[in-house]
């Protein structure tokens, strides 16, 4: 009994999401897992994350007008992970922005610059 509450929650805390959030350790199955999407097969090369948070890759958002903003305005309150799995409509994206501006403090957008932005988003981030 000792040993198992130990274990168990140590694996809960282990098959937590949160636990990779923010590390760059690889994902690999043990051998006789099957691997799961993103993991690299054991022995393997880990998988290559879809976004980092890096400057030089931008943190692998897609080329395009607004890119750069998307990357500096994002990143300086939270990951660009959250950019990547919204998902959100244009009209969606703008209301966030209004929000993010009047509850959360961040700077606004010159007109044309918010419209390059929503188009990003739109286009690489919009259901």
């Amino acid at each position: 009994m000792f040993i198992a509450a130990p274990l168990v929650a140590g694996l809960l805390i282990l098959a937590s999401p949160a636990a990779f959030a923010q590390t760059d350790m690889p994902l690999t199955p043990l051998p006789g897992m099957t691997p799961l999407p993103g993991m690299a097969p054991p022995g393997g090369e880990p998988a290559k994350p879809k976004y980092t948070d890096d400057e030089e890759t931008m943190g692998g958002l897609p080329p395009g007008p607004g890119r750069e903003t998307v990357f500096y305005f994002c990143k300086a309150c939270h990951s660009l992970r959250i950019v990547y799995q919204q998902g959100m409509s244009r009209e969606r994206w703008d209301d966030l922005l209004v929000w993010m501006v009047e509850k959360q403090g961040m700077p606004p957008l010159e007109a044309e610059e918010r419209k390059n932005v929503l188009d990003y988003l739109a286009k690489h981030f919009g259901s």
